[in-house]
This record gives structure tokens, C-alpha cells and sequence, in this order.
């Protein structure tokens, strides 16, 4: 997961939720890039790829909203 800490669309608290409860899922949290420009970020791009290329990219979801933001 993918998410802003100040996205006003869909709370962080949400996308923290899914990772917390979804197996093994991690939690990519960001500052600032709101809802869409998350999309466009290079630094998001890039971890998303490494994720796909196997590389572990954030962090385990524990349930606290005291998960830092990785960006």
C-alpha cells in the first residue's frame, strides 16, 4: 500500500488499515503528494518498481498511526 498521510480523499487511516489486515502486506507512507501526485512521483515509481522487482519497499503495517513516513 501506498499512501498520504494528508490525503484528503481517502484517509491514512484507511490504506493503514488494509495493510494492517492484509497478509505480509507492507505500508508506504507519504508526506505532502496528497491523493494523485502520488502517481507521479519518481520516488514512488521507483519503489514500486523495486517492489516488483522483489525488493522490500515500506513498512509492516502494527496498527499505530506513529508509522513514519518513508518520503
Amino acid at each position: 500500500m501506498i499512501h498520504d498521510l494528508r490525503d484528503r480523499e481517502v484517509p491514512w487511516q484507511e490504506g493503514e488499515e488494509y495493510a494492517r489486515y492484509w497478509g505480509n502486506a507492507r505500508l508506504l507512507s507519504t508526506e505532502g503528494l496528497g491523493h494523485t501526485r502520488i502517481l507521479a512521483d519518481r520516488a514512488i515509481i521507483a519503489a514500486a518498481l523495486g517492489f516488483l522487482a522483489g525488493i522490500p519497499v515500506g513498512t509492516r503495517a502494527v496498527g499505530t498511526y506513529n508509522l513514519s513516513p518513508m518520503f
